[in-house]
C-alpha cells in the first residue's frame, strides 16, 4: 500500500493544470501528471522509460530540445501532435539531484496572435514603432527602414531618442515620462512642428500619433509616423499662392477701382463746379457727392495697401496693426482697438509680415464669423518672447483644441510656426473668441518645440 506522502505528492502534480514531465538525467520519463495525459492522449505506463523528446518531437528536429531540456534550460518549440495539429509549447526544466522535472505551456493562441499582430504592423502604410517603459524599441515594422533609413535589427532595442534630432533630445526625455504617467491616444505635439532624425542625419517634419497598448510584459507605447514633408510644401505653395492673390486683388483695388473712382470724382467736381457757377441748388448735392467719393478713393487705397506686401515692415509692426485697426473701424462701423505696452520690441520684417497678416485674418473671421462689435488687438512682451492677442465679443463657436479644420485656422497657426511661435483659440458659443498667438524675440527663425 502506498504511503500517505507518495499519494500527496501524486495529488499534487495532478492538481496542476499545465503538463508536467518527471525524468531521470537522461531524459527517460518517469511519471508524468493528468494534464500530460490529457495533451498527450497516453497514460503513464505506455510513457513511462521512453525519452521526452521522442514524446514531443519538434516539428524541425534539431537536437536543441534534447540539450536545452537536460541543462535545465527554457525552449520554446513546434510540436506535431498524433493527429497531424501543430502547437507550440514552451518548456521549462530544472534538474535536481534525483531527477528532471519540466513543465509545458501551450502558447500557441499566443504566438498566433502575436503574428497577426506583426502582420497587422506590417501592412500599416505608416511606419509604427512600438517602445516599452523603459524608453527601448521593441519592435518596428518595414515601413521604419523606408522612412529612417535603419533595419530593425539595428533599431530594437535602442533607445527611442535615437530617432530624434539631437537638439531636441532633452526635451523628448521629459515629455516621454509625462505620457506614461497619463497615457492615452493622442496625437503627439498637437499645435506643433514635429522632426524625427534619418540615418544620414537629415531631419524631416513628421506627424505622431500616440496608443498605450497593455501587454503581459507590461505597458507598450505604439508610435504612428508619416512623413509630412509633402504636406509642408503644399502648405507654403498654398501660402504663396494666397499672397499672390491678395497682392492681386490689392493692386487691382489700387490701380483699377481707385482710379475708376479718381476719374469719377474728378468728373463731379467739374460738374459740381459748374452747378456752383449757375446757383443750381444741386450744386451742394453735387459737392457731397465728390466728398464721398474722395472718402472711398481713400478707403479703397488703404484696404490695398494692407493686401499689398510689405504693408507692415515699411512702416513697423506696431504702426500698421495701429492704423489697420483705424482702418478697420472705418470700413465696418465697429469698435476697434490696439494696445501695445513696448513697442521698440516688435520691429523685424519677417516677423512683422506674419504677425499683421495673423492679425487681418483673425480680425476678418471676428467679423464676418462672429459678427463681432468690437475687437481689441494687443501686443506685449511676456516672459521668454511676445504675446499677440486678439479678443472679440462676437457670436464665437465650439472649439477643440487640436482640430483646425478651417483653412483660416490653418493659416494662422502656420504663420505661428514660421516665426516659431504657438497658436492657441479660446471660443463658447456667444462667449466671444480670444486668438493668442505666442512667439520668440531673441531668435525669430523658425524653431521645431517637440520631436517624435
Amino acid at each position: 500500500m502506498a504511503s500517505p506522502s507518495h499519494l500527496t505528492e501524486i495529488d499534487f502534480l495532478d492538481a496542476v493544470l499545465a503538463p508536467i514531465v518527471i525524468t531521470d538525467h537522461e531524459g527517460r520519463v518517469r511519471r508524468i501528471n493528468r494534464a500530460c495525459e490529457q495533451v498527450m492522449g497516453a497514460s503513464p505506463s505506455d510513457v513511462r522509460g521512453q525519452f521526452v523528446w521522442d514524446l514531443f518531437p519538434p516539428a524541425e528536429p534539431t537536437g536543441e530540445f534534447q540539450n536545452a531540456f537536460l541543462r535545465g534550460c527554457e525552449f520554446e518549440g513546434t510540436w506535431q501532435t498524433s493527429d497531424g495539429k501543430r502547437k507550440t509549447i514552451t518548456w521549462s526544466a530544472t534538474v535536481l539531484p534525483e531527477c528532471v522535472i519540466a513543465s509545458a505551456n501551450d502558447v500557441t493562441g499566443l504566438r498566433r496572435a502575436q503574428i497577426k499582430f506583426q502582420r497587422l504592423i506590417e501592412a500599416a502604410p505608416d511606419a509604427m514603432v512600438l517602445v516599452n517603459q523603459r524608453g527601448r524599441i521593441s519592435l518596428v515594422n518595414a515601413q521604419v527602414e523606408r522612412l529612417f533609413g535603419y533595419r530593425s535589427d539595428e533599431l530594437v532595442g535602442e533607445e527611442i531618442e535615437k530617432l530624434v534630432p539631437e537638439r531636441l533630445r532633452g526635451k523628448h526625455l521629459s515629455y516621454r515620462r509625462n505620457f506614461l504617467t497619463g497615457s492615452r491616444v493622442r496625437p503627439m505635439g498637437s499645435g506643433l512642428d514635429l522632426y524625427a532624425l534619418h540615418k544620414d542625419g537629415h531631419e524631416f517634419p513628421v506627424e505622431i500619433n500616440l496608443s498605450p497598448i497593455e501587454t503581459e510584459d507590461g505597458m507598450l507605447i505604439a508610435s504612428v509616423i508619416r512623413d509630412i514633408g509633402e504636406r509642408k510644401q503644399l502648405e507654403q505653395t498654398i501660402l504663396e499662392i494666397g499672397e499672390m492673390e491678395r497682392r492681386r486683388i490689392g493692386q487691382d483695388l489700387h490701380d483699377g477701382l481707385g482710379q475708376h473712382l479718381t476719374g469719377v470724382a474728378f468728373m463731379g467736381k467739374v460738374l459740381a463746379d459748374r452747378l456752383g457757377e449757375l446757383s443750381l441748388p444741386e450744386a451742394k448735392a453735387a459737392t457731397r457727392i465728390v466728398e464721398l467719393l474722395n472718402e472711398s478713393i481713400r478707403m479703397t487705397r488703404e484696404l490695398a495697401r494692407g493686401l499689398l506686401p510689405g504693408a507692415a515692415g515699411e512702416r513697423g509692426l506696431v504702426s500698421a496693426l495701429e492704423h489697420w485697426a483705424g482702418e478697420t473701424r472705418d470700413v465696418f462701423r465697429i469698435d476697434c482697438r490696439f494696445e501695445c505696452s513696448d513697442p521698440a520690441l516688435f520691429e523685424g520684417e519677417a516677423l512683422a509680415e506674419h504677425l499683421f497678416r495673423l492679425v487681418q485674418e483673425a480680425v476678418t473671421n471676428a467679423i464676418r464669423h462672429g459678427r463681432a462689435k468690437s475687437v481689441v488687438i494687443g501686443l506685449a512682451a511676456v516672459k521668454g518672447g511676445g504675446a499677440l492677442t486678439i479678443r472679440d465679443d462676437g457670436r464665437g463657436f465650439e472649439y477643440v483644441p487640436g482640430l483646425q479644420s478651417g483653412l483660416g485656422l490653418r493659416t494662422m497657426n502656420y504663420r505661428a510656426r514660421m516665426i516659431g511661435g504657438s497658436l492657441g483659440v479660446q471660443s463658447q458659443p456667444n462667449g466671444g473668441t480670444v486668438v493668442r498667438c505666442f512667439f520668440p524675440l531673441a531668435d525669430r527663425k523658425r524653431e521645431a518645440h517637440y520631436a517624435v
